[in-house]
């Protein structure tokens, strides 16, 4: 029988775990909703972070933009203003005035910058020095602002201070025009050693040529045909054909002593001056002439350049090559560089002396001129001077009325200028000394003649100064600094014919000076011919001749020959690179460029 109350199937609970993770699984929707939100939060406040450093930012990054722009706007004033220079090598005269020039203002934007558009990038400039400044001092300083206008108006400026020079004789220890000995030294000598059959018909005789021709053939460079000149004797016995490297006729010479046949060849190759071991250039070096090698000679200055382009890649020629030395102490290959021209004289520098004798209008005259051979004897800022010829100086170089008398306690101008004299001489000296009592003319020397534009040169100088001749400079003593070389005392001598370093000989050709010339501190340039030692080649050995500066020449000079004259220690004066003596010549045509750029305070 059923039981009354059957069993009944009912559901189980489920157990506290399985409540607690159902609830857990009902609240992932809320909590899933909450991350999700917060996420969002946080990305927009990053978002709007980004967004606001960014907008915070680009002023900033315009402002920098621009601050480029302008500065590139500056460099182009100073290329702008360097190529107008290069056009135009008198351009700087007129100072800060040119109306054709936009650029050339004190205030406003200037001229601008090609492609740039009217409020774009522009620039002006000003020279910060005065033309008076620049002729003494060789240098311009020019102050450029370029300007960078945003569309807004907003500009930014970079001002820019640029130094300006040329390169000059000045940036060599070592100058010359011609690699050779001047022919105004034997050109009335023997010239060549005749071929074989010349040879027999004067028993080895030298043969003398024409002193005019000599002068013409054997006064260019290498790469003008120098080493190609030569004499053929003609068919009739006295006259001499000039044929030059190609065999083209190009002058005759007559009186040749009975020679009917014969080739006298190398006539100018024989004066060539040729760089051998033991040779050693202690600084930058420049020759327009080829340089020609006989050894291994130690050139210790990378700037070694040569205006002759060479062969085969080198840049010198002969039978040798530069010595490469060590890593303490390198020798340098020469490489190629341009000419530099000599000027043709230095009567530039009248325009800056009184009394005035030139057509110049310029009114800025610091220097004095004297006339006929003068003796100036530098103690620090002032000089004695002895210069019977002149007599129309200003009281502030001399007084003329005691002009027979040397006259100490002058105060040394920034430049002097010695010029020729028309003046009766009362012998045949030069009225100040020379020559010497028992000197002999027997080799090279200078001409006393008191007419002649000479100056006689020593002591210690402690100022700038250039000395400027219309004849020679005579160095009759060690010419230094009073400073050693250390401040900014220099001396320029500028002789349009010789510099002559003195060495007076007797008629056995002993030396006459008790102490030789010995030490010269300047920057030397020697227009027409060349730096060389009075009778070289005469006397007992005189030592070794220093010379502290720079050294530029028309010809290389000798100093010495086999145990007579000097040995050489030729340094360069660094200081050259940014200082120049006042007025000192510059290269025919030299090209200006950038030696310095600073960052400068804008100008608004």
């Amino acid at each position: 029988m059923a039981h009354p109350h059957p069993h009944r199937h009912r559901p189980s609970r489920p157990s506290v775990l399985a409540r607690l993770a159902g609830r857990l699984r009902q609240d992932d929707d809320g909590i899933a909703l909450i991350v999700v939100i917060g996420t969002m939060a946080l990305v927009t406040v990053l978002a709007l972070g980004a967004l606001t450093l960014v907008l915070r930012s680009t002023p900033a990054a315009r402002a920098s933009e621009d601050a480029t722009t302008a500065l590139a706007a500056a460099q182009a004033g100073v290329d702008d203003y360097v190529s107008r220079l290069n056009a135009n090598d008198a351009y700087w005269t007129s100072g800060n005035t040119d109306s054709s020039n936009a650029a050339l203002v004190t205030t406003g934007l200037g001229r601008t910058v090609p492609g740039t558009g009217g409020t774009g990038a522009s620039y002006r400039y000003q020279l910060l020095n005065t033309p008076a400044d620049i002729a003494a001092g060789g240098t311009i300083q020019l102050q450029v602002t370029g300007t960078s206008t945003a569309p807004s108006g907003a500009a930014e400026q970079r001002t820019l201070i640029a130094t300006l020079t040329t390169r000059g004789f000045l940036r060599y220890i070592y100058f010359s025009d011609v690699e050779a000995v001047d022919p105004a030294l034997w050109q009335n000598a023997a010239l060549a050693r005749c071929d074989s059959a010349c040879t027999s018909a004067l028993g080895g005789a030298y043969v003398l040529a024409s002193p005019a021709r000599a002068l013409t053939d054997c006064s260019s460079q290498y790469q003008a045909g120098r080493a190609g000149k030569h004499y053929t004797a003609g068919s009739n016995g006295d006259t001499a054909t000039v044929v030059d490297g190609t065999g083209a006729k190009v002058g005759e010479v007559p009186g040749y002593n009975g020679i009917t046949s014969a080739t006298i060849s190398g006539y100018c190759a024989n004066h060539d001056i040729v760089w051998v071991s033991g040779d050693v250039v202690r600084g930058p070096l420049h020759s327009n002439d080829a340089l020609q090698l006989n050894g291994s000679p130690r050139f210790g200055d990378p700037a070694t350049t040569t205006a002759w382009d060479g062969v085969d890649g080198r840049y010198y020629y002969g039978w040798g090559s530069p010595s490469r030395g060590t890593a303490a102490s390198p020798g340098y290959l020469p490489q190629h560089a341009t000419a530099l021209d000599l000027p043709l004289g230095n009567s530039e520098l009248l325009k800056y002396v009184e009394p005035r004798v030139d057509s110049s209008s310029n009114t800025d005259r610091p220097g004095c001129l004297y006339r006929g051979a003068t003796r100036i004897t530098f103690t620090g800022t002032t000089m004695s001077v002895w210069s019977p010829q002149t007599t129309d100086a200003p009281s502030r170089c001399l007084d003329t009325t005691r002009a027979s008398q040397e006259q100490g306690g002058l105060r040394i101008p920034p430049v002097i200028h010695v010029a020729a004299s028309t003046g009766a001489c009362p012998d045949s000296g030069s009225g100040v000394g020379y020559p010497l009592a028992g000197e002999v003319a027997l080799g090279a020397s200078p001409s006393y003649s008191c007419t002649n534009g000479s100056a006689y040169v020593s002591g210690q100088v402690g100022t700038q100064v250039t000395v400027s001749t219309a004849n020679d400079v005579v160095l009759v003593g060690d010419t230094t600094y009073s400073d050693g070389g250390s401040g900014t005392n220099v001396l320029g001598l500028v002789a349009n014919s010789s510099v002559w370093v003195h060495h007076p000989v007797d008629a056995g050709g002993a030396n006459l000076r008790s102490t030789p010339v010995s030490t010269v501190s300047a920057a030397v340039l020697s227009l027409q011919h060349s730096f060389l030692v009075q009778n070289w080649d005469r006397g007992s050995n005189l030592g070794t001749l220093h010379l502290q500066g720079a050294l530029a020449q028309k010809f290389r000079g000798p100093v010495g020959q086999g145990s007579s004259g000097y040995t050489k220690d030729y340094r360069y004066d660094t200081r050259l690179n940014n200082l120049q003596p006042p007025y000192f010549l510059k290269p025919v045509a030299a090209s200006w460029a950038v030696t310095s750029v600073v960052d400068a305070p804008s100008q608004g």
